[in-house]
């Protein structure tokens, strides 16, 4: 069975649109967030799909209102780059997400 290049690109917006939705429904007002952190989860969350980002425990940071901003970023920083992803990936996405 063939796949043409626009159905396997059409299928892989389907799924990233369908977790950035379940992300949107786990996350109060997620795009009150700066945009350079919003960018960091949507990274993440691109590399390692939904089942694994739960795992990373990031939901409860962002939905902790007794933290402040500068201590979820400080937080996050040490849990959305963890985990099972190449050190060569990570440091990929993270040039990426700095814009280099």
């Amino acid at each position: 069975m063939k796949i043409s290049p626009q159905e396997i690109e059409r299928l892989k917006n389907d799924h990233i649109e369908d977790d950035l939705k379940r992300l949107e429904r786990h996350v109060d007002n997620l795009y009150s967030y700066p945009p350079e952190i919003v960018n960091e989860i949507e990274n993440r969350l691109y590399n390692v799909g939904w089942g694994n980002f739960k795992k990373l425990d990031v939901l409860p940071i962002l939905n902790d209102p007794k933290l402040t901003l500068e201590e979820k970023k400080k937080l996050l920083k040490t849990k959305l780059y963890q985990g099972k992803i190449s050190p060569k990936r990570l440091q990929d996405s993270q040039k990426r997400l700095q814009g280099n």
